[in-house]
């Protein structure tokens, strides 16, 4: 008796995990699927920016000097205002040294007139001009005599007399230009004489002239109106032409600039649409802005992480309607790529096998592995363009272990 009950519960317990398996398998899945539908899919990357002006200057002393005054960092100034002066008391007294010099060497120029020295330069002037006009003369007659030689009209014997007559004329002429290069040059060797007063002259004049030339640069004035956003010296200290001692920028004509990394940069152009961020009392405003400007050349920046990056400069045009102070930060948002009305799909939604991708499409009320071919892609969407139309339901997690071709599923 107990052996036929035991049997019996045996029976019953087979009975009920068959059942239960087959209730399990005939069970709907409870899953979380979505609905395909066309989107617009976007890449977009964002990066810091600051307000710059589009217009700066950048200011070096026009001679190595004292600064006698120099405007403060910060400072609004309008154009043509005095922002730096250099100190022009040694030119001054170089000047004054310089005229008296002049004046000296033109009463020793005046004193110093050679009639001798002046009338061989007249004379052999004179002669290498009669000297010139003769060569033309004779040069016509050369050619008429080799002409009518060639020809046989004359004998060799006056050609010759021709060409030996321009020969010496030429000879005479070089001649009386060696003797007057050589009084020149003596003259000018020799202190005392009117052509060595001359060179002494010239030289004197032309230091003046340079001097001249940076007085009238001892102040410096804003070549626009703006703000003084560096002032690199001190009133007296002494300052080189090869260091800017300001830098003034333009608070009319601003524009957001941004060091966006290379790789990004690569997919950037000019006109491109920038959506421009501005917090402003914990509230955040959004400006559409355009791209205005690209460096040709990147900079090697360091990253919060001390890591060297490439990073190329980018400024972008937009209106606030807020007032904006050069040097408030900013946020760019930049598209690197758009595409409208597309069949899009969470990256998360799609899984691959031997390099193929596929979702879990609800058919009907069953599921299926669907091959898919993806376009363009985000960050985190990809573009479907075969394989689903809109309307299709889709799983959501396409890893969950218990899902099978042909499984029965409740949504």
């Amino acid at each position: 008796m107990k052996k036929s009950i035991k049997f019996i519960l045996i029976g019953i317990i087979a009975v009920l995990a068959i059942g239960y398996t087959v209730y399990s398998m005939t069970k709907p899945l409870e899953v979380k699927a979505t609905k395909v539908e066309k989107a617009d899919l976007i890449s977009d990357f964002k990066e810091d920016a600051i307000v710059v002006s589009e217009d700066s200057y950048t200011i070096s002393p026009p001679y190595d000097a004292k600064l006698t005054f120099i405007v403060e960092q910060g400072m609004n100034v309008n154009s043509g205002e005095l922002i730096a002066s250099m100190d022009d008391v040694d030119l001054k007294n170089q000047k004054s040294q310089l005229s008296a010099q002049l004046k000296s060497v033109g009463g020793q120029q005046a004193m110093s007139k050679s009639p001798v020295y002046d009338s061989q330069v007249e004379s052999l002037n004179i002669a290498i001009a009669m000297g010139k006009d003769q060569i033309a003369r004779l040069e016509t007659s050369y050619e008429r005599a080799k002409a009518l030689y060639d020809s046989g009209a004359i004998p060799k014997v006056e050609f010759e007399a021709a060409e030996n007559a321009l020969h010496d004329a030429k000879n005479q002429v070089k001649l009386k230009e060696s003797e007057l290069a050589l009084i020149y040059e003596s003259a000018a060797e020799k202190p005392g004489t009117s052509t060595y007063y001359s060179g002494q002259k010239e030289a004197l004049q032309a230091q003046i002239r340079a001097i001249d030339e940076k007085l009238a640069k001892t102040k410096i004035y804003a070549p626009a109106s703006g703000v003084i956003t560096k002032s690199n010296a001190k009133s007296g200290a002494f300052v080189s032409t090869m260091t800017p001692i300001i830098e003034l920028s333009s608070a009319t004509q601003t524009v957001a600039r941004a060091n966006v990394l290379v790789q990004d940069a690569a997919a950037l152009k000019l006109g491109q649409n920038v959506t421009v961020t501005q917090k402003i009392r914990n509230e955040e405003k959004h400006y559409p802005g355009t791209i205005v400007k690209i460096s040709d050349y990147a900079n090697t920046m360091q990253s919060p992480l001390g890591l060297e990056e490439q990073r190329v400069e980018v400024d972008v045009a937009f209106q606030s309607e807020e007032k904006l102070f050069l040097g408030y930060d900013l946020s760019l948002t930049i598209e690197t790529m758009r595409k409208n009305s597309v069949i899009a799909l969470p990256k998360t939604t799609v899984f691959e096998i031997d390099d193929k991708k596929y979702v879990w499409k609800i058919d009907g009320q069953t599921l299926k592995k669907q091959e898919v071919e993806t376009g363009y892609e985000s960050d985190f969407d990809y573009e479907i363009t075969q394989g689903l139309s809109e309307g299709d339901l889709i799983i959501l997690d396409p890893n969950d272990a218990q899902l099978e071709e042909g499984k029965k599923v409740k949504y």
